[in-house]
């Protein structure tokens, strides 16, 4: 249904999927899904160059098949969002009014969230000028800090950056004293969000009515439906060029298996076998729940090592501490994944969303209407905190200071002492362990109005969205006025601000 809001109150929850983005905002209490002018409450993660005009959604998934080389989904840049353009690599070459571009990760999230603040205004008959983005566990302090660039250059203040698995829980929270008009027991819960790109799991324990503490997260960018797609895929590949047609060299073919591919693990989710047939080249294949398991056993593993991870060791708790899992995302309906979580928890109650694609959405949705007043007293929903999953440490002229461990919770503080030798100006890098092989780095410069000799303090904080604030103080001499920039980042607001590609 269309619905007139005050501006005011037009405050949104955006769920950016690598492969499909949903919109939501609270009305009369609930937090109901968006959709577009056709009625579809998910839009693909696409956008495209064809020519001279810019695709996004649905027109950007349509031409792919023929376009691929100019079409870019989320899956394909959400990991370098936020990066530094200064490696090359990080950028993705198109080719748009006829010359070969060169287009950011940044640029793109900007296309895609101004795409969806227009579906929203277009649903809302009003303006929509603030959100709250739920973002994967593992996402790091620059690639938070890219995102709200990307929404500010798109139109959006961003009011709250959300963990996915802090957004289901609170959105689930909100349902159970929706539903029972209750105080909620303490109990633990373990949200399993698996969508197409990442798995997050967190442990939330019910402390009051409106908070949830986060005690511990955990994340695998590599574990989520995509990987399970892709292993479908080489699967079928494999298998038709063993029967003398290889078509690994053929991205129209590719792409259409993959889709192909996406559609028979939906369908092996709830039936015994599935088919994938490409007519051009005259292939058929089938594939079972036995077989599709086999193929998929190591990632299974994975999540098996995942869990092993959050609960220990140090073993946290025991799995049967666990009261409650709340299974979210497009990837969780896997009856593979239901069986390993069931064969762990032997005795925890498992709750299967009705849409569990939607949770993280409307709980961003209930949060955004939170930090605007508009959910109030017995209406407002739980408070979260945020904990980072990662080891963070940083640089300056070659010393390494540590600064946090991971799970460490919002407004956490650390400081640090530097001496300067007659300086006014330094180089700080804040390094953040996102995996064992990736590392990102933010660089700061801190200069002063006069060159100082002695002692000055370096002050990180840990903000309620994940993004690190540096601060520097020199208490002996108070006159000292000290300034911190990132490096490169008002020059890439800058470029995005000139871009064409949104214009």
């Amino acid at each position: 249904f269309r619905t007139e809001m005050d501006p005011s109150e037009a405050a949104i929850g955006l769920d950016l999927g690598t492969e499909s983005c949903r919109i939501s905002i609270v009305k009369g209490g609930e937090a109901i899904i968006i959709t577009d002018k056709h009625g579809r409450g998910r839009t693909p993660s696409a956008i495209a160059f064809d020519g001279d005009r810019v695709l996004v959604g649905e027109d950007a998934l349509k031409q792919a098949l023929n376009n691929r080389e100019n079409t870019i989904f989320l899956k394909d840049v959400h990991q370098s969002l936020g990066r530094s353009e200064e490696n090359s690599a990080h950028m993705i070459s198109v080719q748009f009014k006829g010359i070969t571009a060169l287009i950011s990760p940044d640029e793109v999230y900007c296309l895609m969230i101004a795409k969806l603040k227009k579906i929203a205004e277009e649903f809302l008959n009003s303006t929509v000028a603030k959100a709250v983005i739920t973002v994967p566990t593992y996402y790091s302090s620059c690639q938070r800090q890219g995102l709200k660039d990307a929404a500010r250059m798109a139109g959006l203040t961003v009011i709250g950056v959300l963990n996915s698995t802090s957004a289901a829980a609170i959105h689930h929270s909100y349902r159970l004293l929706q539903t029972t008009q209750e105080k909620v027991p303490q109990r633990t819960w373990l949200v399993f969000d698996q969508g197409a790109g990442p798995s997050d799991i967190a442990l939330f324990t019910k402390c009051s009515k409106y908070s949830l503490t986060a005690a511990k997260v955990a994340a695998d960018s590599d574990l989520g439906g995509d990987i399970l797609t892709n292993l479908l895929l080489q699967h079928f590949v494999q298998k038709f060029k063993s029967n003398g047609q290889d078509i690994s060299d053929d991205l129209r073919a590719i792409e259409i298996l993959r889709r192909q591919s996406e559609q028979a693990k939906r369908t092996l989710s709830s039936y015994p076998q599935a088919h994938v047939q490409l007519h051009e080249k005259k292939l058929y294949g089938t594939i079972t729940q036995q077989e599709f398991a086999g193929i998929c056993a190591g990632s299974f593993d994975r999540t098996r090592a995942l869990i092993d991870g959050l609960l220990g060791p140090p073993r946290l708790m025991a799995p049967t501490d666990v009261d409650e899992i709340l299974l979210v995302g497009t990837a969780s309906r896997d009856p593979n994944l239901q069986s390993l979580l069931r064969s762990y928890f032997v005795s925890t109650m498992i709750t299967n969303s009705s849409s569990p694609q939607e949770d993280s959405v409307r709980g961003a949705a209930l949060q955004a209407a939170k930090n605007i007043g508009a959910l109030t007293g017995d209406q407002k929903p739980a408070e979260v905190d945020y904990v980072s999953p990662h080891y963070v440490w940083f640089e300056v002229a070659g010393s390494i200071y540590n600064l946090f461990e991971p799970n460490i919770k919002k407004d956490s503080c650390q400081w640090r002492y530097i001496t300067l030798n007659s300086q006014a100006e330094i180089q700080l890098e804040i390094n953040e362990k996102v995996r064992e092989e990736t590392i990102h780095r933010t660089k700061y410069s801190i200069s002063s109005n006069t060159p100082t000799t002695g002692t000055i303090t370096v002050i990180v904080i840990l903000d309620p969205n994940g993004i690190f604030e540096v601060a520097v103080e020199n208490e002996k001499i108070p006159e000292n006025v000290w300034t911190v920039v990132e490096v490169g980042r008002q020059e890439k607001l800058a470029k995005m601000a000139r871009s064409t590609y949104h214009q």
